[in-house]
């Protein structure tokens, strides 16, 4: 059975994946669904991060998942911003527009939630381990 910081990044990063499939199979002139301006560097880096995302849930330990919900959170968090303040091109990224920032605070939400709710639930987690033994303060 998953624990919660896998299964949360399994959901995720598969969220993030299918996001990516859907881009590529619905892409025209630039836009999704006539909504979502995106670009071909954009749905690969939606691809690689959650098929990233479902690796790490599924073949490495919790740490791993945890660290990779808090990563894209801030990652998400960022390019929501940026596309708040920039208004139209992110550099590095691409053309972004108002629903693509919105979609970005919202994976940055629940990524940030997801990572931090474990920091609570298992402070362990985030710390290093000392002959196979986690430190506690």
């Amino acid at each position: 059975m998953l624990s919660f910081s896998r299964l949360g990044t399994v959901l995720l990063g598969g969220g993030i994946a299918l996001l990516g499939a859907f881009a590529l199979t619905q892409l025209s002139n630039g836009y999704v669904l006539a909504l979502f301006q995106v670009s071909s560097g954009q749905i690969v880096a939606y691809l690689f991060l959650g098929l990233l995302g479902m690796v790490v849930a599924l073949m490495a330990r919790g740490r791993f998942a945890a660290w990779y919900l808090l990563a894209s959170g801030f990652f998400f968090g960022a390019l929501a911003i940026l596309g708040f303040l920039l208004q139209g091109q992110v550099p590095g990224w691409g053309a972004v527009n108002l629903p693509d920032n919105l979609v970005y605070a919202g994976i940055a939400f629940v990524a940030m939630v997801l990572g931090f709710s474990l920091l609570v639930v298992s402070p362990g987690l985030f710390l290093p381990s000392e002959g196979g033994k986690r430190r506690e303060f």
